[in-house]
């Protein structure tokens, strides 16, 4: 339980929502973060990238 909920008697609740919402969020951050070194290292040579690797 949230100690400054307990400290001040407030009720703590969570909006089931919200949880969607921060699991979406995350799924679309991790692709973006995902996307872009894979593209980036998919214009490279095979070669040159076990050159440099």
């Amino acid at each position: 339980m949230n100690v400054g909920a307990r400290m001040q008697d407030w009720v703590f609740t969570l909006n089931p929502l919200l949880l969607v919402w921060a699991g979406a969020l995350a799924v679309a951050v991790a692709t973006v973060a995902g996307i872009y070194p894979a593209m980036k290292a998919a214009r490279l040579e095979p070669l040159e990238t076990l050159r440099l690797g």
